[in-house]
């Protein structure tokens, strides 16, 4: 078995690139009950369960649940229809990571450019708004079945807002009283941050994929890992 690290390039993120990455802005799971994955990720590893959009919230193809800790946001997806992409996939392959977001500084601006190097556009830029602010999102495939979601945020749904608290976007509301949600408080479960994300590629194909990161995305490989290193 043979692992490659790769990261961004270590500097501070200006903008003047548009592959500028801030910081993972949310993994979403495709999962097939999220209301009971809720429960599970906040009895098990302390998240808050925090918001959700979901028909009480004119949501009709989707539920979604919004865990938070530290500056980790999971989101939680099962879909409500049969024709939401979801649905097949869950069939397919059971509950999973689907999406590694990614916040920029200009969502259309950094899919334009990975699609430009290469990328494959798993969607296109769609901007969600109301008196708040806005939230523009764009996606390319990577490996398997996930993708990549580039966000960039502005006015109430900023990226320091929603580590605040604030409504991650629009379409969803406070979960309201939850009884895990005091008790995490009180007897935190102490997970900060997003360290980094495993991506399980086919066999003999590490160093196309690294290859694509480096020249879709901008990264750097960092450490390298092969079976001399690794004895699981």
């Amino acid at each position: 078995m043979t692992t490659a690290t790769t990261q961004t390039a270590h500097r501070a993120a200006t903008g003047t690139d548009p592959l500028d990455l801030i910081d993972v802005d949310h993994v979403r799971f495709y999962v097939g009950n999220a209301k009971q994955s809720a429960f599970f990720y906040a009895s098990a590893f302390g998240f808050q369960v925090e918001q959700i959009r979901d028909l009480t919230t004119g949501s009709r193809e989707s539920a979604q649940y919004l865990l938070t800790q530290g500056n980790i946001r999971f989101l939680l997806e099962t879909p409500l229809s049969k024709n939401h992409p979801a649905a097949a996939e869950l069939a397919k392959f059971g509950d999973g990571i689907k999406d590694i977001a990614f916040n920029v500084f200009d969502a259309e601006a950094a899919w334009k450019a990975a699609v430009k190097n290469g990328g494959e556009s798993a969607y296109e830029p769609i901007t969600v708004s109301d008196a708040h602010g806005t939230v523009t999102t764009a996606g390319i495939k990577t490996y398997g079945r996930a993708v990549h979601t580039f966000v960039s945020r502005t006015g109430e749904y900023a990226l320091p807002k929603i580590k605040q608290g604030a409504t991650f976007m629009p379409g969803f509301r406070a979960i309201g009283p939850f009884a895990l949600n005091e008790y995490n408080k009180q007897h935190p479960c102490g997970l900060k941050f997003v360290d980094h994300a495993v991506g399980n590629v086919e066999e003999g194909k590490m160093n196309t994929w690294v290859d694509w990161y480096e020249h879709v995305l901008g990264f750097q490989m960092f450490k390298h890992f092969d079976d001399n290193d690794i004895s699981t």
